[in-house]
């Protein structure tokens, strides 16, 4: 995660970044999991707009960093982008795992979620290794931008094996 490069590039100090991004980023994360993920999963059976809907707000939650740039050194700005990031980070767990939990086979279940789970986080760990190069030759604020983009491939994703299995 690039989140504490960029903070400090900008003037926070590791005990700022540490008390807004993890303690009070936590409380939103739970926010997002549990009060309003949970809640639409309740309400909404269909899966297909609840994976939209997680898709666009993990967009949008990359492109509030922007906003940050833009106010420099601003604890409280930094407050609302983490509030932010952190809930639509856990809409998206949410929406993540009870959809996982829909395609898999009852007789293979932790063996499907292990693999599908794993599949999920490949782009955070194994690709997000060269943003930081990326960052280098963008600039922060192109780079905010490039990383909604990169967003579009789950978007066609989504199309073709969930709604276009489901006309």
């Amino acid at each position: 995660m690039l989140t504490t490069p960029f903070l400090m590039n900008i003037g926070f100090f590791k005990v700022e970044i540490a008390s807004i991004t993890k303690l009070y980023g936590f409380l939103t994360t739970i926010a997002g999991t549990f009060i309003i993920g949970g809640y639409l999963i309740a309400k909404y059976q269909n899966m297909g707009f609840i994976l939209m809907l997680e898709l666009v707000l993990q967009c949008v939650s990359n492109l509030v960093f922007i906003v940050q740039t833009s106010y420099g050194y601003n604890p409280s700005v930094l407050v609302g982008i983490i509030s932010v990031e952190n809930f639509c980070s856990g809409l998206s767990n949410t929406s993540l795992v009870a959809y996982i939990s829909t395609i898999v086979k009852k007789e293979f279940t932790a063996t499907h979620y292990a693999i599908l789970s794993s599949l999920a986080v490949v782009g955070r760990t194994v690709i997000s290794s060269s943003s930081g190069f990326v960052v280098f030759i963008l600039g922060w604020i192109n780079f905010f931008y490039f990383s909604a983009f990169l967003s579009l491939p789950a978007f066609i994703c989504l199309y073709y094996l969930y709604y276009r299995k489901n006309k």
